[in-house]
């Protein structure tokens, strides 16, 4: 009609030659503009021979009647000026008028369009062979923490040659606040926070940082007695975190919905964000609750560490790994050791601990050169199985309750300094190792993400 806003250009079905037939017998109305369309498909030019059959079938048109080649835009400037944009849908017989043709050849005349690239897919898992470094016994574990160790100084070290001054190893310090119903008391909350802060001061000597992973009863403590560890720690550079032991805070934890576990654990984030004053990121536990990392996205926690199996105290292979990956979900091991590139949750494993160890990843105890030894392996071993171009972590876990065995608090202190010292700091010079907090493994991780390291 006159109102619509675009006129139509009639194709005739992409019929031209039975229209140039009508033409030449006389069935077109005079004075009228009469159109047809001509296609090729992409496809038609993979056929062998279609091309010059194509051109044969264009010079028979061109012979038989009375045409005129025009693109679409010509043929509507046409209509609009010397036809007075009249319309022209029925065909009525008159004698012989002439036929425009709008030739529509897209192959031709249409770049072929640029495919849109596929958004880039990590390989973010980069699994170890934890038989190359370890033969299964049980002398690679320990079971010595009501032992004392006649050893006078360590006898570990790490070799020269692992690891990588262009791609280094992430070195992180985890530590656990356990809940434990004694910390109301003020003696052994007063104890173990003198322990955590004397660690973190000779760790921040050392250039390095703690994970610190915290929960209540511990922070309701700290709370009552608007202690300012935790905003003091924080200002030194190290990460607050939350330690979430689930059966602690919620009955039946693994059997309850997600919203339980939802108010919960904003609970426990909102009272160590006031008592720290930084963003709370990273978290462990609920390492076999079937929907943690869809109650982790809802209460924004982006950071999960520390797997292993709490009925068992034991991880799995595929865990003492360097890469950090997203987990694809978390009703299995399978699952949460399975990349999702589009997961809200980071990963960071630990790395090449014995994977056939109870609570592989933990600094051991009492401390003692002997116990220190077992991570210097652990380390040694995950700079030999670093990945050049990826993001590689480490690192260990304590809680401050395990400063038990003989010797004073001061003591045993003195063998985490010298252990710093003697193994760590050497590989923090020549940059084989790079302190961190698990915040900025991930930082780390999220960067390589853009380009996947290349």
């Amino acid at each position: 009609g006159d109102a619509a806003p675009l006129p139509h250009i009639g194709g005739y079905g992409r019929k031209c030659e039975a229209l140039v037939k009508k033409q030449q017998s006389g069935e077109l109305e005079e004075d009228k503009i009469h159109t047809c369309t001509m296609f090729v498909s992409q496809n038609w030019l993979l056929t062998p021979g279609f091309t010059p059959q194509f051109a044969q079938q264009i010079q028979a048109l061109d012979a038989a009647g009375d045409v005129r080649w025009m693109g679409l835009a010509e043929v509507i400037d046409l209509w609009q000026t010397e036809y007075d944009s009249e319309p022209n849908i029925v065909l009525h017989p008159t004698p012989q008028p002439r036929v425009y043709l709008p030739l529509i050849l897209k192959s031709f005349v249409t770049p072929t369009p640029t495919p849109t690239p596929e958004p880039q897919v990590c390989d973010a898992i980069t699994q170890v062979d934890n038989s190359l470094y370890y033969e299964g016994s049980d002398d690679e574990c320990w079971h010595k923490e009501d032992l004392p160790s006649p050893q006078p100084w360590f006898e570990e070290t790490v070799p020269p040659d692992v690891g990588s001054t262009t791609t280094p190893l992430y070195f992180g310090i985890s530590l656990h606040v356990e809940p434990k119903p004694e910390y109301m008391d003020d003696v052994i909350y007063q104890q173990d926070r003198e322990r955590l802060r004397g660690l973190a001061e000779i760790v921040a000597e050392h250039g390095g940082v703690l994970t610190i992973q915290t929960q209540t009863p511990f922070n309701d403590k700290a709370q009552q007695l608007d202690d300012t560890i935790f905003a003091d720690l924080a200002a030194q550079g190290h990460e607050i975190a939350l330690h979430f032991h689930e059966d602690a805070h919620i009955t039946n934890a693994d059997d309850q919905p997600v919203e339980v576990w939802v108010t919960t654990m904003e609970e426990e984030i909102d009272l160590i964000e006031e008592l720290s004053g930084a963003e709370v990121r990273t978290w462990s536990g609920g390492n076999i609750y079937d929907h943690l990392y869809e109650a982790a996205e809802q209460v924004g926690l982006e950071i999960n560490m520390n797997y292993k199996n709490p009925e068992t105290q034991q991880s799995d292979e595929r865990y003492t790994i360097l890469t950090p990956w997203r987990p694809a979900g978390g009703t299995s091991v399978e699952e949460r050791t399975t990349h999702d590139p589009d997961g809200a949750v980071i990963y960071i494993p630990s790395g090449v601990f014995p994977a056939h160890c109870d609570k592989l990843e933990g600094f051991p105890r009492p401390y003692c050169y002997e116990a220190f030894d077992y991570v210097t392996v652990a380390l040694g071993n995950s700079l030999d199985a670093v990945t050049e171009g990826k993001v590689n972590a480490f690192y260990g876990t304590l809680d401050p309750s395990d400063f038990f065995g003989p010797g004073t608090d001061e003591e045993k202190l003195q063998v985490w300094d010298e252990w710093l010292t003697a193994v760590v700091d050497p590989l923090a010079a020549d940059g084989r190792i790079q302190w961190a907090a698990m915040s900025d493994v991930a930082d780390a991780f999220i960067a390589w993400e853009e380009s996947c390291g290349e």
